[in-house]
């Protein structure tokens, strides 16, 4: 039980991790145009987020990775339970990359603009649906006793997970501000703010899984059909050689990331952002 109970600890670490880190950018992108008034000051946006957001998806993939293998039930059943939810997610999270990457490959206003609004839709709709998803596993689904989700679609849009969506998304609005939106902090005191902003974020992640242990997956139709961290688990072979494994390449990956984050930890401003090419007039 000792290694069930240090991967379900390391996997809401990972979740910890994925939403103290994508939150800030998922609010930077939701902030794009709404708090940069022009070019110049969107692109300052951007390029804060700009060096990170793509390795702060790491976390993501690995806490998925991590949950496949620790805890195949746990992956299995969730997959399918939230398989449309979590495909609007996915579709969400590739035009939002795409939309990273492809803003400045053209010249045009109109061009800039669509990429703009993708990154600032699907922002918002990552913050929310996040939120939603996690509202579920913290409430409880239709597990049948097979640990079969025999609910639909939407029963997932219940009141409370809703609830917990639309707290996400202004609590990841509030920690992207902090990076972008000087009216918002004292000055000198930014970094505080961005701080105080991730303890509350990872005080919430913390609390989803605090509240369901020793479950991974409760059940709405009867407690019995609940998955746990002792019938959902792996065996301890498996959980045993991942240890050795996570104790290995873990160490050296959050030391990658907080190099990272120091070199770019400045904060940048329209000064710092050179003229962009002449802009075709959109029609």
């Amino acid at each position: 039980m000792f290694l069930n109970n240090l991967w379900f600890v390391l996997i809401a670490v990972l979740w910890i991790g994925y939403f103290v880190l994508e939150g800030f950018d998922f609010g930077v992108g939701a902030l794009l145009r709404i708090v940069g008034k022009n070019e110049k000051g969107r692109r300052v946006l951007i390029n804060t987020i700009g060096p990170v957001w793509d390795a702060n998806e790491v976390w993501l993939l690995t806490a998925g990775g991590a949950t496949f293998a620790a805890f195949p039930e746990w992956y299995a059943s969730m997959f399918s339970g939230f398989y449309l939810a979590l495909v609007l997610i996915l579709v969400l999270l590739i035009v939002r990359g795409v939309a990273f990457e492809y803003r400045g490959k053209g010249h045009s206003d109109q061009w800039r603009a669509r990429w703009d609004w993708s990154i600032l839709i699907t922002s918002w709709g990552l913050a929310l649906l996040w939120g939603v998803a996690f509202g579920n596993v913290v409430r409880g689904v239709a597990l049948d006793a097979d640990h079969e989700y025999v609910g639909t679609f939407l029963d997932l849009l219940n009141p409370f997970a809703l609830l917990m969506g639309v707290t996400t998304l202004l609590l990841f609005l509030t920690h992207g501000s902090m990076l972008v939106a000087v009216l918002v902090t004292r000055a000198d005191r930014d970094g505080w703010a961005f701080l105080a902003s991730a303890v509350s974020t990872a005080m919430l992640v913390t609390s989803w899984f605090a509240s369901i242990y020793p479950d991974v997956f409760p059940s709405t139709i009867d407690p019995a059909y609940s998955l746990t961290i002792e019938n959902a688990a792996s065996t301890p072979y498996t959980l045993t050689l991942m240890s050795w494994i996570a104790l290995l390449f873990v160490p050296l990956i959050l030391a990658y990331q907080a190099w990272s984050y120091w070199i770019f930890r400045k904060r940048i401003s329209t000064r710092q952002i050179p003229e962009s090419p002449t802009s075709v007039p959109s029609h």
